[in-house]
């Protein structure tokens, strides 16, 4: 965790931009022990210097999940789906230390660096600062012993917010599901971490998102994309957000000139298939 020096004029998002995995700097110093020699490199010191830094965030979301989960609430009271999500949510994040590449970990990393980035851009300067003021009050940092836990615990209260918001959304439509499913196949697990791992594709913006009463309040409703705000078992991941995405696109094309004349659907149906490709998440499910 940065000193206050260092986060002095700093918003919290600028240190979540430097966040790098400490893995790789662990696996080197093991290295190091079994060849019997210390590791010399000069360039060790520095890169030391740079991770206390840094922000660890997945330790920030593991200390702050079950507050994020408790937010989470089903439309309908009492719901079994409300306890099978904190068994999913944890069981992701727990294969996810085994994993590399992306995971659903480092998915929920990157969106709540954006969405922390974006609410900053909404604020005023001196509000950017949020971190070490409300880190720095007396009053916290007698509650809390120093000036790093009551950073800690300020910043567990805010990301906390923003998880559950984000845990809502990825979970529409029994979302979760298909990823943590034992029967869901490689390419469905495959294009739903992808998706989740790409901010441009889910487009969860803090404006939209985390602006509402309910957010406000501290809950987040689950609510499905079927008739009336229902729900159902997707086998698509994430996917209305894919329906409209071509919805949109297919409109659009089948608005230009041309579009309805002899083979004007098969010519409808290429373009759209041409311009998805283009697009982030239709790079890798258009295999």
């Amino acid at each position: 965790m940065p000193s206050i020096v260092e986060m002095y004029h700093k918003p919290v998002s600028a240190f979540f931009d430097a966040y790098k995995e400490k893995k790789p700097a662990e696996d080197m110093e093991v290295d190091g022990e079994k060849d019997g020699e210390p590791d010399m490199d000069v360039d060790s010191q520095p890169e030391t210097s740079q991770r206390e830094q840094q922000i660890d965030i997945l330790s920030l979301i593991m200390n702050c999940v079950h507050t994020a989960l408790s937010m989470v609430k089903d439309p309908e009271k009492d719901s079994p789906r409300t306890t099978e999500r904190i068994k999913m949510v944890l069981n992701l994040i727990q294969n996810g230390h085994e994993e590399e590449g992306k995971t659903f970990l480092s998915g929920i990393a990157v969106h709540l660096q954006c969405l922390l980035k974006e609410k900053e851009d909404q604020e005023s300067e001196l509000h950017k600062e949020w971190l070490s003021t409300e880190a720095s009050n007396p009053e916290h940092i007698n509650s809390a012993g120093t000036f790093r836990r009551a950073a800690i615990q300020c910043l567990e209260e805010k990301l906390a917010s923003l998880l559950a918001g984000i845990i809502s959304f990825i979970d529409k439509n029994c979302n979760m599901n298909i990823v943590i499913s034992e029967q869901a196949h490689r390419w469905q697990r495959f294009v739903w971490l992808e998706i989740l791992n790409c901010p441009q594709v889910t487009q969860v913006h803090y404006t939209h998102s985390f602006s509402h009463p309910n957010q406000m309040m501290g809950e987040y409703v689950v609510q499905g994309t079927a008739y009336e705000g229902g729900g159902f078992l997707a086998g698509m991941p994430f996917s209305w957000l894919i329906y409209s995405q071509i919805d949109e696109i297919m409109k659009t094309t089948s608005e230009e000139p041309g579009s309805h004349e002899n083979n004007g659907l098969l010519e409808l149906v290429m373009k759209t298939a041409s311009r998805l490709n283009q697009l982030h998440w239709g790079k890798f499910c258009l295999r």
